[in-house]
């Protein structure tokens, strides 16, 4: 049972929008397909994997790409992306980056 509530609590705080993990240099692994052996691990899994769940998800990556799309519009106008303008707004840039990865990857 501990394993079980620890497993979940696991599950709940670093997988629950990203069970497809990127290792390195494009390795992946399928969380679903990796720790079907491993009873509790599963199980804290299919809470996340639910269909409704799945569905939620979807809606908001597919809004998030939309976001990400009206951003890089607006860095990529032509002038914009000057040296100076990528130093003062370096934090801007790299939080839409992130983003635009998390959207792309998921």
């Amino acid at each position: 049972r501990e394993e079980e509530a620890r497993l979940r609590e696991i599950v709940d705080k670093y997988f629950y929008d990203n069970w497809v993990v990127h290792v390195y240099a494009g390795m992946t692994a399928d969380l679903s397909i990796e720790w079907k052996r491993f009873r509790a691990a599963k199980a804290a899994l299919d809470n996340v994997l639910e269909v409704e769940n799945v569905k939620k998800m979807h809606i908001q990556n597919a809004k998030l790409i939309g976001q990400c799309m009206a951003e890089l519009r607006a860095y990529l106008t032509m002038g914009i992306l000057t040296d100076s303008f990528v130093l003062d707004n370096r934090h801007d840039l790299l939080n839409c980056l992130r983003k635009c990865n998390i959207a792309v990857r998921w």
